[in-house]
Formats: structure tokens, C-alpha cells, sequence
């Protein structure tokens, strides 16, 4: 009788043993799947200096642009960016990441050619969780080249009203 009261012990042990090691290992796991899933949900813009051409009155013109792309991993809606000051509306335009390979993943803002040599650029978009995000883009005219800093995303509750 003690023999069998011995081994219902033991196996009650090993038994509360196995549940706490499960419990454990799945705890551990959940924490690995939860960054797994921050991995791929990013949310950040970049910007660079592109050239464009114009066309006026039969001769080509070179004029200077900001490149502005999406590079994190989430479909984003550009609202709205304020560009010296000056608020410019852009109705939640769709910007698909780069990772995409979709056609004109891009958003271009033309920059001055009449003498100023810095610009500031906020970019205001929600990403497709309805999560709202400012990006801040500085532009100095080294020269006569544009040089482009962006800087990192920001939170926001909500956006400044017109």
C-alpha cells in the first residue's frame, strides 16, 4: 500500500512539474511571437533629394524635389505635411511600402529656387491601423545641392486643425 502511495506521489510531482514547464516554455513563446509581430509592424517614412524636369516654353529646366517614401512595413495615408509654415492637405493619399514593388510608392514636394537655402517639412500620416504619425524633414542648400535629413517618427493624438 505504501509502495503504490509512493508512486501516485512521484507521478502527482512529475506531473505538476510538466505543467509548470509548459507554462513556462508558452509564456517564453508568447513573448517571441509578440516581437516577431512588432518586427513587422513599422511604420517610418525617408526623404531624399531628387531632380526633376520641366519643360517652359520649349527649354528643359532642372528643378529640385523632396523623395518621400514610405520604408517601414505598413500600408500608410499621407494627411497632410507643413512645409515652412504653410499647411498643404493631401486627403489621406495611399503610400504602400517599398517593400510592396508597387508603382509610384512615392510622394514628391518641390523645393524653392528663388534663393532660400533651408526648408522644414512636417509630415503627417496614419498608418492602416488608424494609428496617427508625424515625420520631420530638414533641407539646407549646400552647394547648390540639397542636403536631406529625416529624422525619426513621432506619435501624435491628434493633428493640428487649419
Amino acid at each position: 500500500m505504501d509502495n503504490i502511495n509512493t508512486y501516485n506521489l512521484w507521478n502527482l510531482v512529475i506531473d505538476f512539474g510538466i505543467l509548470i514547464s509548459a507554462i513556462v516554455l508558452g509564456i517564453f513563446q508568447y513573448k517571441i511571437n509578440k516581437r516577431l509581430g512588432d518586427l513587422d509592424d513599422v511604420v517610418e517614412v525617408y526623404a531624399t533629394y531628387g531632380v526633376g524636369l520641366i519643360q517652359k516654353n520649349g527649354e528643359n529646366f532642372s528643378t529640385p524635389f523632396i523623395h518621400i517614401q514610405n520604408v517601414g512595413t505598413r500600408l500608410i495615408y499621407f494627411d497632410k505635411y507643413i512645409f515652412n509654415g504653410k499647411i498643404y492637405e493631401l486627403n489621406s493619399i495611399v503610400r504602400p511600402s517599398v517593400y510592396s514593388q508597387a508603382q509610384n510608392n512615392y510622394y514628391c514636394i518641390d523645393l524653392p529656387t528663388n534663393g532660400e537655402n533651408h526648408v522644414s517639412v512636417e509630415i503627417y500620416y496614419t498608418d492602416i491601423d488608424k494609428r496617427k504619425w508625424k515625420s520631420k524633414i530638414v533641407c539646407n542648400l549646400e552647394n547648390s545641392f540639397w542636403k536631406i535629413n529625416t529624422y525619426p517618427r513621432e506619435k501624435v493624438r491628434d493633428y493640428i486643425k487649419n
